[in-house]
């Protein structure tokens, strides 16, 4: 949680044009409905998300095998299609 509020911190201030929030729940990154329960405050982005930064490698490559097998993707090292 540290790690991500601190990369946030970071885009506010370097790109203030980028829409960045976290940290948020994948599902809730992804899922209006659920962004609708899960996030109490204003967002832009929760719902609606198509770009996913993850702290470290082992968490990032998890998610993103895990997202693959649900959604019968196509995987192509950390990029899917």
């Amino acid at each position: 949680v540290v790690k991500v509020t601190q990369a946030v911190q970071l885009v506010k201030q370097l790109r203030p044009d980028i829409k960045v929030e976290g940290p948020i729940q994948y599902d809730a990154a992804i899922d209006p409905k659920v962004a609708a329960v899960k996030v109490k405050t204003a967002s832009e982005v929760a719902g609606k998300a198509t770009v996913f930064v993850f702290p470290d490698l082992n968490t990032g490559n998890n998610t993103y095998k895990a997202v693959q097998q649900a959604s019968g993707g196509i995987a192509m090292g950390p990029v899917m299609q």
